[in-house]
């Protein structure tokens, strides 16, 4: 599993460390083999809502309220 760098609270993400988190978040929901909930990916993650938010906000994920999907 990759880790990634930083502290996303309080550090903005360099495109690397993004593309990580997104690679991490995507493996997450796909085996899950469902949608999650932001929560559920903070949660079993161990991320900060903001990042996990500001990731997902991306071509590879469909997200509707606080769920996430692979797109």
């Amino acid at each position: 599993m990759l880790e990634v760098k930083g502290d996303p609270v309080t550090e903005p993400l360099e495109n690397e460390e993004m593309e990580a988190l997104r690679n991490q978040i995507w493996d997450f929901v796909y085996r899950a083999g469902n949608p999650q909930t932001i929560n559920s990916i903070v949660d079993d993650l161990h991320l900060s809502d903001d990042s996990v938010r500001e990731a997902v906000h991306h071509a590879w994920f469909v997200c509707e309220g606080d769920t996430v999907a692979i797109a």
